[in-house]
């Protein structure tokens, strides 16, 4: 039952043993290509808060200069106090400071919580209206994790990236979970990287956001493909009595559809991220527009030249043309 002060009584100060893990050269890179791509980036991590407010200050995950609001407990059963890390004022009412945004239009503070005032502030309901506002989660353990990721994922599709054992609960209760090591991580991760980068995840959301946007492609121009060959040629060919030749049929099936195809399905990833998402939905909205469009359109160009056609003197339509 010794305190502190006992424990360090009559001792000599021989000196401070100091470790730090700094940033890696592409961190602060990587993060800001994932947000420039609209994807909203948090910390989750099992060091002291101020450790991650300080990291994700350096990385550029919070801006420099925005106000940094920490939420504290002792343990889920008390109340969560929240203190200014930077003056160490107490903030007894956090909703002002939530309103507050810059010139850019993006809010001027950011969120931090610990392990113990995350489980209360689930435990209350109140985690619901704050998760998207707190950008770092500290002195959180393997399950703490697996339940922050859990709760994101009832928002959006969620990614995980990690390199010890105790992420091993996040990365596979993720979406998409991206290990950073050879080790036990990789195991239960659906996606691996030799390279321990943060920049793995910016690689594979480029890949998977190409690989998204040319399958619709294909799909939109199968039936765009579609439209046109069975619709507006066959129904030509009907009408008017004639038969395309065997070299424009090898032309179009053997040169154009297939080009079509491959040159869409060889095309790579962007080099950077854009900002707007691809659609997630094959039958949503914008894929619906898009083949749609096209299609009226070029009916719409079709029955235009069609009746100018039978508009001229020297037309002489062969319209159910007989043996004659």
């Amino acid at each position: 039952d010794l305190s502190q002060d006992d424990i360090e009584a009559d001792c000599d100060l021989l000196g401070l043993l100091v470790f730090r893990n700094n940033l890696k050269p592409d961190t602060a890179t990587a993060i800001a290509e994932l947000k420039r791509g609209s994807t909203r980036t948090v910390m989750i991590t099992g060091d002291n808060a101020l450790t991650g407010v300080f990291i994700a200050r350096e990385c550029g995950m919070v801006p420099q200069g925005n106000r940094v609001l920490l939420g504290e407990c002792k343990s889920p059963t008390e109340e969560v106090r929240w203190v200014d890390v930077d003056t160490l004022l107490p903030v007894d009412d956090i909703e002002p400071y939530m309103n507050d945004v810059g010139s850019d239009g993006f809010p001027t503070t950011e969120l931090a919580v610990g392990g113990a005032a995350f489980e209360r502030l689930r435990a209350t309901g109140a985690i619901d209206s704050l998760l998207l506002k707190i950008r770092i989660f500290a002195r959180m353990k393997p399950m703490n994790k697996v339940k922050c990721v859990e709760t994101h994922m009832k928002y959006g599709i969620t990614a995980m990236c990690g390199d010890g054992g105790n992420d091993c609960g996040a990365l596979r209760a993720a979406h998409v979970g991206i290990a950073l090591s050879d080790a036990e991580a990789s195991v239960v991760s659906p996606f691996s990287s030799a390279d321990r980068s943060i920049n793995s995840c910016v690689e594979l959301l480029r890949e998977s956001r190409a690989g998204l946007a040319t399958s619709f492609a294909n799909f939109a121009a199968l039936i765009c493909y579609g439209q046109v060959m069975t619709g507006m040629v066959k129904m030509a060919s009907f009408y008017f009595a004639i038969s395309l030749t065997e070299n424009i049929w090898l032309l179009i099936d053997g040169v154009v559809a297939t080009g079509l195809m491959l040159s869409i399905s060889l095309s790579g990833p962007a080099k950077r991220l854009a900002k707007y998402r691809p659609t997630s939905r094959i039958l949503g909205p914008q894929m619906l527009a898009s083949v749609g469009g096209i299609v009226m359109i070029n009916w719409i160009f079709s029955v235009m030249a069609y009746v100018w056609l039978f508009q001229q003197d020297w037309f002489r339509c062969n319209e159910h043309a007989t043996a004659e």
